[in-house]
C-alpha cells in the first residue's frame, strides 16, 4: 500500500534511521520499509526477562464468593473482575483453565492496556485542545448524563458503568483520536499459506505483510477528503453510533486476532476522560512542541504538558 504524502515520508524517514539492515517490500508499491525493532533508549542494556511466580498464589474463584453462591447469598455471588469470570470459563474439553493460562490472561490485560490507553488519552486531550466545539460537545453529554441522576447526595461524583456506556458522543471522540494517531503505528503479519490478494498481489508463505495504521488514518481513499480533519461527527449515521470494519479501522486489529480487551480499553479511557472533563479544563501550555516518536507505541515525542484548572473557578 504505497503511503500517502508527508505521513508516508515521516514513517519511511523513522523507519531507516531506526535500522538499515533487511527491508521488506510492499507488494504493489515502490515504497520500501526497513524492519521495525523494539526500540532500544540510549542503547542501555536490556534487563533480564521478568520471572513471573507460578506458586505464591493460587487462581482459583474467591472462597467468599463460592460461600455466598452456596448459601444463597447473591450480594456475595455476583463479582465480576476479570479474574473471577475467567474462572468461571471451561476450556474446550469441559475442564476449568489451568493456573498459567488464567495468570497469563492476567498479565496480558495489565500489561497491554497500560501504554496503548495513557498514549491514546494523550493524544486525545491534545486533539480537544484545537477543537473547542468537540469539548463542548462531550461536556453538554457528560452534563446530560449527571442531570438523569435522581435522589443522590452531593458527594464526590463518580460515573456508572451504565452512565459511561451513554456517552456515545465521546466515545466517538475517542475513535477519532484512535484513528489519527493509532497507538500503534505499525503492525505486520505472516503469511501461513500462498495466497493471492484481491488486487491479484501474490504473497507467499513465511513473508510478511506490513500495514501503516497512522498512514491508513490518513488515505483519502479510504475516509474521504476530510482525512486528515479531527471529526467525531463521521462516526454518527442517522444520529446513531456506528461501527466501521475492523479491517477499515484497525486500531484494535481484526478477525480472529480482534483484541480481547477492546471494550474495556473503551470503557477505561472513558471513565477517566469523563471524570477529568468534568472537573477540569485541560489547557495544553503554550508553545510545547508536539509530535510522535517512531516506536512500537505512538508515544509523544516531548510527552504532554498541560495545566488543570477546576471547572468551578472563575
Amino acid at each position: 500500500m504505497p503511503a500517502p504524502g508527508a505521513a508516508g515520508d515521516t514513517f519511511r524517514q523513522g523507519l531507516r534511521e531506526r535500522h538499515r539492515g533487511s527491508h521488506h517490500t510492499l507488494p504493489g508499491s515502490d515504497v520500501h520499509m526497513e524492519s521495525f525493532p523494539l526500540p532500544r533508549p540510549r542503547e542501555r542494556a536490556m534487563p533480564p526477562a521478568v520471572h513471573i511466580p507460578r506458586r505464591r498464589v493460587r487462581l482459583r474463584g474467591d472462597p467468599e464468593e463460592e460461600e455466598g453462591a452456596r448459601i444463597g447469598e447473591p450480594e456475595k455471588a455476583t463479582r465480576s473482575d476479570i479474574l473471577t469470570s475467567f474462572t468461571k470459563l471451561r476450556d474446550e474439553t469441559g475442564n476449568p483453565h489451568s493456573d498459567k493460562f488464567l495468570r497469563d490472561i492476567c498479565v496480558n490485560f495489565i500489561l497491554a492496556g497500560r501504554d496503548t490507553s495513557s498514549v491514546a488519552l494523550a493524544w486525545f486531550f491534545w486533539l480537544l485542545s484545537q477543537h473547542q466545539e468537540v469539548e463542548d460537545r462531550i461536556l453538554k453529554e457528560l452534563r446530560e448524563i449527571v442531570a438523569e441522576r435522581e435522589g443522590e447526595g452531593e458527594g464526590e461524583l463518580v460515573f456508572k458503568p451504565e452512565e459511561v456506556k451513554k456517552m456515545e458522543y465521546l466515545h466517538a471522540a475517542l475513535r477519532e483520536a484512535l484513528r489519527l494517531y493509532p497507538s500503534v503505528p505499525l503492525d505486520h503479519k505472516e503469511v501461513v499459506e500462498d495466497d493471492v490478494f484481491p488486487d491479484g498481489t501474490v504473497v507467499k508463505k513465511g513473508a510478511k505483510v506490513l500495514y501503516a495504521l497512522y498512514a491508513m488514518g490518513r488515505l483519502e481513499s479510504i475516509w474521504g477528503k476530510d482525512c486528515r480533519d479531527y471529526k467525531p461527527e463521521r462516526w454518527f449515521r442517522n444520529g446513531r453510533l456506528e461501527s466501521e470494519s475492523a479491517y477499515k479501522f484497525p486500531a484494535f486489529n481484526g478477525g480472529p486476532r480482534l483484541c480481547l480487551g477492546r471494550d474495556f480499553a473503551y470503557y477505561q479511557m472513558k471513565f477517566v476522560a469523563a471524570s477529568i472533563l468534568h472537573r477540569y479544563r485541560v489547557e495544553v501550555v503554550a508553545d510545547h512542541p508536539v509530535e510522535p516518536k517512531i516506536a512500537l507505541t505512538l508515544y509523544m515525542k516531548h510527552g504532554l504538558l498541560v495545566t488543570l484548572r477546576r471547572r468551578d473557578e472563575a
